[in-house]
């Protein structure tokens, strides 16, 4: 049995000494600031991807790769910054250091297990696409006249990078503390590694292969920077040691920490689904080419569907606090705030794409991604909607709810197959915008609803 570790020795301080409000607009300032860049370098290391390729067929498959990898990375993970924050508040104000500790290292555990489910699974699943098309001919993403057996040794090695993606203890430590400045920092590293690398693939005419090694590298070096950044955290708050003695970490847990997890992780599933399998929907339906297009369009939706995450990374500690307190009304009229003010924000952001995306898109890209525009209306809309629903959604969790979010979002990805496969038919590659928005709609009136009513009934639930 481990021996108490002295609080006196121990380093529990958080990072910021302000008020909730303080809080959050400090904490959204540095996130959107880095995020804002981020998205900046984004745009600009895809229009000299796509100037550099000057294919649109090979500009799609380097695209089409690296959805496929984050595909894997959000669906075969388990979200454990959640539980660090949720359960670790608790360990926190108590100044249970060995609780703490047991908590990370659970965290830290559920990491590496994810990326090796990850990696697994990716591989596999295209191993199988491999078998079937060898079967039925003209099975699998093979439009264009790209061999899938070459897209097969892409897939495959670009993947590996997924053993490297263990982030989310990590993000867990930091925001628990209170330290958004060192995960601002870290956004940083990969969009201006990836920018870097397109600028020396351009200048020395590297192909397909040159440019999947920079986004590679990029990936990589971004996703060893975290964990070993929090590594470093918890050597200075002598807080390492508690998480080396934990022991059977995956057994002796918090009370009610599995039912959290497994609920979060259903839900966090269904969303990675449904943020990463259009790309792979579009794909298959319409080829690399035309998945290009709807690239660039989702691009622009992501700089927004990226703000309203990194909000919720700041509201999550705070309505965490609010629900420890008791103070449920408070509850709801934040909760309502941010959803008027994102759902503002991101309105004008639509209205201005809708205004100059086709102009911007043409002289950035050149001829061939005229449709981006008209798709980038659709997800920008579709975006406002689910961004909108974030802290309603985010309710449910500090409320221990997570399996009503998980209903919300399955309801959502059914509402947008239903829309997709009823209108490609007819709309062509519009039908993935009119579906985002059909799914998106479905999502903001239901957990509007029930996120309402769970908090005017919120009672603690027995777990």
């Amino acid at each position: 049995m481990n021996s108490p570790i002295p609080a006196q020795d121990i380093d529990f301080s958080t990072g910021s000494s302000r008020g909730m409000t303080g809080r959050i607009l400090a904490n959204s300032g540095l996130m959107g600031g880095a995020r804002a860049i981020s998205s900046v370098l984004g745009i600009v290391t895809l229009i000299i991807t796509a100037r550099a390729l000057d294919d649109l067929a090979a500009f799609g498959t380097v695209l089409f790769v690296h959805a496929y990898m984050l595909f894997f990375a959000d669906i075969a993970t388990f979200k454990s910054w959640q539980a660090i924050v949720r359960f670790g508040a608790d360990h926190l104000s108590n100044k249970d250091a060995r609780l703490l500790g047991r908590l990370f290292r659970f965290g830290f555990t559920l990491d590496a297990l994810a990326a090796i489910l990850a990696y697994g699974s990716a591989v596999g699943l295209f191993s199988v696409v491999v078998a079937l098309s060898a079967r039925f001919p003209g099975f699998g993403p093979e439009a264009d006249g790209l061999p899938l057996a070459t897209l097969q040794n892409y897939v495959t090695l670009y993947c590996l990078v997924l053993l490297l993606r263990q982030t989310h203890a990590g993000t867990g430590i930091f925001r628990l503390f209170d330290k958004f400045g060192v995960l601002a920092l870290r956004t940083l590293i990969m969009p201006v590694l990836r920018f870097s690398g397109a600028c020396l693939a351009w200048w020395m005419g590297w192909g397909v292969a040159g440019f999947l090694c920079v986004w590679f590298a990029a990936s990589a070096l971004s996703y060893i920077a975290l964990p070993l950044l929090a590594i470093r955290e918890l050597y200075k708050r002598r807080l390492l040691r508690p998480v080396w003695k934990a022991r059977n970490v995956l057994i002796e847990t918090d009370r009610g920490l599995w039912p959290f997890v497994v609920k979060t992780n259903i839900d966090s599933t269904l969303n990675a689904f449904r943020t990463h399998f259009p790309s792979l929907l579009v794909t298959a339906v319409f080829g690399p080419a035309l998945f290009a297009i709807f690239r660039i369009a989702e691009e622009f939706a992501k700089i927004l569907s990226k703000g309203t995450k990194l909000f919720d990374q700041v509201l999550y500690p705070e309505l965490s606090r609010l629900v420890a307190e008791g103070r449920i009304r408070a509850l709801q009229n934040v909760a309502l705030k941010a959803t008027l003010v994102i759902g503002g924000i991101s309105l004008l952001l639509t209205l201005i794409v809708l205004v100059f995306g086709e102009p911007i898109i043409r002289l950035a890209f050149g001829a061939g991604f005229e449709k981006a525009s008209g798709l980038a209306v659709f997800l920008l809309l579709s975006a406002a909607l689910t961004g909108a629903a974030v802290p309603f959604y985010t309710v449910f969790y500090v409320l221990m709810r997570p399996g009503r979010a998980a209903w919300i979002r399955g309801g959502a990805i059914i509402a947008y197959l239903f829309a997709f496969f009823t209108l490609v038919s007819t709309a062509g590659i519009y039908a993935a915008g009119w579906a985002a928005l059909a799914g998106a709609a479905f999502e903001i009136i239901i957990v509007t609803i029930w996120a309402t009513l769970t908090m005017k009934r919120h009672k603690v639930p027995s777990m």
